[in-house]
């Protein structure tokens, strides 16, 4: 939350956000509303006694009531938070419980009985109003996690908190951008002030409290409920795995919507249930997927099943809208990416953080760091299977192939780089039916292509502050230049990272703690010491991609084992490969090769190509280095040359080379570097590799080497709460498929790509 806060007068906030409304009462009849309300004892002792101000003066519109919900949690949400109060429709049957809905609650009210120390913003501008004190921050971050709550299970543009810390009170706006928050006020020497929020806003019309328009609840009995329930019991010849996960989306306790989504070609309405897509976090794009049914046409024999994604996209002067890009790859001919199917922005739906700021700094509108976000939703016609749903090792490194082709094709004749490569946006598409007895094939599905550029623009600066694409698949020079600018040798780095994620999983293996290497790997962080907001690559990550080899905490050499019993082996010769259980895993330190799965080669020699890259750059900075030292080096004479005692030097050097102890210097072969090297600077050699890998006749890919996901469920990195997310620009992490958690920025918990 960090630079994502401003700042506000009580004046200003009701003017900008809750205006007048007709029939707007005096001061005099707010006048001791909160004296009830207790400022010593516990924070639950203030619940009461403010609700009942509130509900006993009629403060609210008769259509709401103000109420307590601070001693149970939602019984339909699993993290069991529990807010002390908010606004509901006095006709909701919800009220009775005294528990939080999410998906119903208007605002939000959360009561602390510190005056200071518990207010969860700082009124210190060099502080950018962010608390200083651990337990503030930690208040700041609870109140950010009910409206993240709401805002997944809502269609919301913004929402309201109402925070009270004792004697004192603020208004909160939240929306995609940041947080506007007022000054803080004595609510009970100016009652007026927090009452007249409660009236204004209850009087409010639902896009002023923040209602999305476009989106209408579908209520169980409905017409829409029940064409929706009709069609997930219809099994389809082809495709039936999007009718599978619609039906699995269309969950009792989450509600279900009618989206609307308006193009050149007019208003598109689809059906959804519970996004099997969230991304996580208020302040960003707040990316959500859902499988959708598409009703537009009335006809019940047209209803088709697609993917719609909702989002809030950065607007920029160069930004282009995903719907507009995967028009162009598609017109293009470009194959193995998702279809267009209608795209549009939500009329009016801007967030408005920004533009509050740009208002209080208007000599530095240039070094706002809130960005424009605009309400916007895309629908494709596939509807993709996440790439962790692959049978075998060798569909992963088929669908990547594909994926990689993709990639190239877009490159070369669309002249586009997709710069988001992620586990969550490698996809698998059936391309037959599967008829009963024969095995599925699937194609790969390159998808999200909301962070594309086109080459010809590559050169200019970037359109956003931060690092674009996913932290954990980024390559390590993109980690440590957030300026770079994306090419091709990085998106194949970050192919073979996202290789590399699903092989640690779901690939029998000789690494016994999983979620530490994940951990390591592909969240590992480098505070800059001059910037401490800032992180570079971890070093676990550098270190591999650098040396060309993945060595394990336990000094061993990470290796794929063949799952026991593969016909690969030598039917006499005894096998140490992995078993499919991770609880008791042997941990091999010499591994025949009879041992080694496939896979190990083709990773083997993506390291060597990577390695190389860097190794070229070092030896180059070296060189900078010395020729830029070289001008400025002063001028020395052999006048000038300490000697003394290098003739007793030559002797002892000569005399530990006759002891066969001399050092052995190696030196890197730039040639061999340069040719290795060279493999990353177009997409035909790894393609080439990949194909040569799985047709190699040395070999047997196993058919049953797929293990139950090595990452425990339950795994909680400790850097999740420790690390900050600071670099990269998107926030969504799997798209056109089914569930996952996603993070950008660091934490594998919940990665269940």
């Amino acid at each position: 939350m960090m630079n994502k806060l401003v700042k506000i007068s009580y004046d200003n906030m009701m003017d900008a956000f809750v205006p007048p409304q007709p029939g707007e009462l005096g001061e005099e009849f707010f006048a001791g509303l909160f004296d009830d309300v207790p400022l010593n004892g516990l924070d639950a002792d203030m619940y009461t006694p403010l609700v009942n101000s509130v509900n006993q003066n009629r403060v609210l519109d008769m259509r709401f009531k103000l109420v307590r919900t601070e001693f149970l949690s939602d019984s339909f949400e699993s993290s069991e938070k529990r807010v002390c109060g908010g606004m509901y429709a006095t006709n909701s049957q919800h009220i009775a419980t005294d528990r939080p809905d999410w998906s119903i609650v208007e605002l939000t009210v959360e009561c602390k009985r510190g005056d200071t120390q518990d207010d969860p913003f700082s009124d210190d501008e060099r502080s950018i109003f962010y608390p200083m004190s651990i337990p503030r921050r930690e208040n700041l971050e609870q109140i950010l996690s009910y409206s993240n709550l709401i805002f997944e299970r809502q269609q919301r543009t913004h929402h309201f908190t109402v925070m009270v810390c004792g004697t004192y009170a603020r208004l909160v706006r939240w929306d995609r951008s940041g947080a506007v928050f007022s000054e803080r006020f004595n609510y009970k020497t100016e009652p007026h002030k927090l009452g007249r929020f409660f009236w204004r806003f209850s009087r409010m019309s639902p896009d002023a409290r923040g209602h999305d328009g476009t989106a209408t609840r579908v209520l169980p009995g409905s017409a829409d409920y029940k064409i929706m329930t009709a069609r997930q019991s219809q099994v389809l010849p082809i495709g039936d795995h999007a009718r599978r996960l619609f039906k699995d989306s269309l969950k009792e306790d989450w509600p279900w919507w009618r989206l609307e989504v308006v193009d050149e070609n007019g208003s598109h309405q689809f059906l959804v249930g519970c996004p099997n897509f969230v991304a996580p976090g208020v302040i960003g794009r707040g990316t959500r997927g859902y499988v959708a049914l598409d009703v537009t046409d009335p006809d019940p024999a047209k209803c088709v099943f697609v993917y719609l994604k909702d989002c809030w996209r950065v607007v920029h002067e160069r930004s282009e809208r995903e719907g507009g890009i995967l028009g162009y790859l598609n017109e293009r001919g470009v194959k193995r990416i998702p279809t267009r199917h209608c795209d549009g922005d939500i009329a009016s739906q801007v967030t408005m953080t920004q533009d509050v700021w740009k208002k209080l700094n208007p000599k530095k509108v240039e070094q706002c760091s809130l960005k424009i976000h605009q309400h916007y939703r895309l629908v494709v016609k596939e509807v993709g299977i996440p790439l962790r749903e692959f049978t075998n090792a060798k569909q992963l490194v088929t669908v990547i192939k594909e994926c990689v082709q993709a990639h190239e094709d877009a490159y070369l004749n669309a002249g586009v780089l997709h710069r988001d490569i992620s586990a969550g946006n490698l996809l698998m598409y059936p391309i037959e039916p599967q008829i009963k007895g024969s095995r599925p094939r699937f194609r790969g599905l390159l998808a999200d292509w909301e962070l594309s550029k086109r080459i010809s623009t590559v050169a200019q600066p970037a359109r956003h502050p931060d690092r674009t694409g996913t932290w954990q698949f980024m390559s390590v020079s993109a980690l440590n230049d957030p300026s770079k600018q994306i090419e091709i040798p990085d998106e194949l780095e970050s192919f073979f990272h996202t290789l590399l994620w699903f092989a640690i999983r779901y690939l029998p293996n000789n690494c016994v703690n999983v979620g530490d290497f994940m951990t390591n790997y592909f969240d590992g962080g480098e505070k800059d010491p001059w910037h401490p907001d800032e992180y570079a690559c971890g070093r676990t990550k550098e270190s591999v991609i650098t040396s060309g080899v993945i060595t394990l905490p336990t000094s061993i050499e990470l290796q794929f084992l063949l799952p026991p019993g593969s016909l690969a082996r030598v039917p006499d010769q005894p096998s140490i490969a992995a078993s499919s259980s991770t609880k008791s895993k042997p941990v091999p330190t010499d591994i025949p090769a009879l041992d080694k799965h496939p896979i190990s080669k083709l990773i083997e020699t993506l390291l060597t190509w990577f390695s190389a890259r860097y190794q070229l750059g070092v030896l180059d900075r070296k060189a900078a280095a010395e020729q830029k030292a070289a001008l400025i080096r002063p001028t020395f004479t052999e006048e000038d040359a300490d000697r003394d005692g290098d003739d007793a030097l030559r002797e002892e050097m000569a005399a530990r080379k006759n002891k066969g102890q001399a050092w052995i210097t190696r030196k890197a072969d730039r040639a061999r570097l340069e040719e290795d090297a060279a493999n990353l600077l177009s997409h035909e050699p790894m393609i080439v590799l990949m194909i040569e890998r799985l047709l190699d006749s040395e070999v047997v890919w196993p058919v049953n080497d797929k293990t139950e996901d090595q990452l425990l469920k339950d795994y909680n990195s400790d850097k999740t709460q420790t690390l900050k997310r600071r670099p990269a620009t998107h926030d969504g992490d799997e798209l056109y498929g089914a569930p996952q958690s996603a993070s950008k920025r660091p934490c594998t918990t919940g990665f269940r790509a």
